[in-house]
């Protein structure tokens, strides 16, 4: 699949390869430096120039030219970008190439709709590329940060649900939607034995991880675990008619489960590429109400700026929508969102942090806690989640 070049820096660079002007190429590269994108060690074989932030990335001076072009495969000029291991083991500069593209929302938004059980697909910007993130749930699935998450998240979703009016759900980074706990890759990390497995034999607890385990549950009939739901599994079961759930990811594995999953659901919409762009169409819901989950894999430095860019044009397009926010608590790296509320002018109730301590068992590995922000919190679960940060000590 070819891409058409785009105006701005990308198109001029694309011009300038073709007359070989390397000095100008090079001052395209100087500019997108400039510009806030990080061009540092990018030679003339594997330049890559960066248009302003409403342009792409354009592959030139033979960028991965000795790589091997494996299906989908995208092609600009005489450049290739290969996708998956294979393009990441070719290029060494593959990483900045990865932090580039997240910085300029270069990720294409390709649609997935079903329409009488089949599946129509629609297309702006499509990237196969080393832009893809390597991050698969299926190895973390069930562990203590989806426990204190999805508890987070089945509350408020009741919560919102007391009113009658439908709400649209967003779930920016959906990943796979369930997971086997007993899959080859949940088993080699087995981090579920810390989270989701010592809870389930409990008795007698009390709302809301009552609420929680039970909707676990139901994805495992016979009582026994191995059945986790993820995100859109969870808000998906809790829907009700007049509800709408739109599901966002990047990973192409997991567009692909997430459109077999859903085929031939009409309240389901899946949206194959960057959720923070996604929000731009999908806001503000028709109806009025909405909740939009964030919970990136934090792979790039630069998500929390990504995430704060994403909701600055999200709540001037919809200022009292519900937009939960999860986040790692990893060592020595910065990764809480405490100057968010700043960046974003909120005040006082309109912002919410709970953050959550691992013990020494639950640990995994430099993370130690995670934490849910949670924007525009409804009043009715606000009292309940405030607790959540104890509770899960015990």
């Amino acid at each position: 699949m070819k891409l058409r070049p785009d105006a701005g820096l990308a198109g001029q660079a694309q011009q300038q390869r073709k007359r070989g002007g390397q000095d100008q190429q090079q001052a395209l590269l100087a500019q997108a430096n400039d510009e806030g994108y990080n061009t540092d060690g990018i030679g003339r074989k594997h330049a890559a120039i960066v248009a302003s932030a409403s342009a792409f990335l354009a592959i030139t001076s033979g960028l991965l030219r000795h790589c091997p072009r494996p299906a989908g495969t995208v092609i600009i000029g005489r450049g290739s970008c290969c996708h998956g291991l294979a393009g990441q083991q070719e290029n060494k500069k593959s990483h900045r190439l990865v932090e580039m593209a997240a910085r300029a929302r270069l990720h294409g938004v390709v649609r997935l709709r079903s329409r009488h059980g089949k599946t129509r697909h629609s297309w702006r910007w499509q990237s196969n590329g080393v832009f893809m993130l390597s991050y698969r749930h299926g190895f973390h699935a069930g562990n203590p940060a989806d426990v204190f998450k999805h508890t987070v998240l089945v509350t408020l979703v009741g919560a919102m649900q007391e009113k009658p009016r439908g709400i649209v759900f967003v779930d920016t980074h959906a990943g796979a939607a369930m997971y086997d706990l007993t899959s080859l890759m949940a088993q080699k990390t087995a981090e579920y034995r810390a989270g989701i497995e010592p809870l389930w034999a409990r008795q007698g607890l009390d709302s809301p991880w009552r609420d929680y385990l039970e909707a676990v549950r139901s994805f495992n009939p016979d009582g026994k675990l191995r059945y986790y739901p993820g995100s859109p599994m969870l808000i998906r079961s809790m829907l009700r008619k007049s509800d709408r759930l739109y599901l966002c990811e990047l990973h192409t594995s997991e567009q692909q489960v997430l459109a077999a999953r859903f085929a031939d659901d009409r309240q389901v919409e899946v949206i194959a590429g960057d959720g923070y762009r996604a929000l731009e169409r999908i806001l503000p819901p028709p109806g009025g109400r909405g909740l939009v989950l964030i919970d990136p894999s934090f792979e790039l430095k630069t998500e929390l700026e990504l995430m704060t860019d994403a909701l600055a044009r999200a709540l001037r397009r919809f200022g009292h929508g519900v937009y939960v926010l999860w986040y790692p608590l990893i060592e020595g790296r910065d990764t809480a969102p405490d100057a968010m509320p700043g960046a974003l002018g909120l005040v006082g109730e309109q912002w919410l942090d709970l953050r959550v301590k691992f013990s020494p068992a639950q640990r995994l590995g430099r993370m130690t806690g995670c934490g849910m922000a949670i924007i525009n919190c409804p009043y009715r679960a606000r009292a309940v989640l405030e607790r959540l940060p104890e509770e899960f000590k015990s």
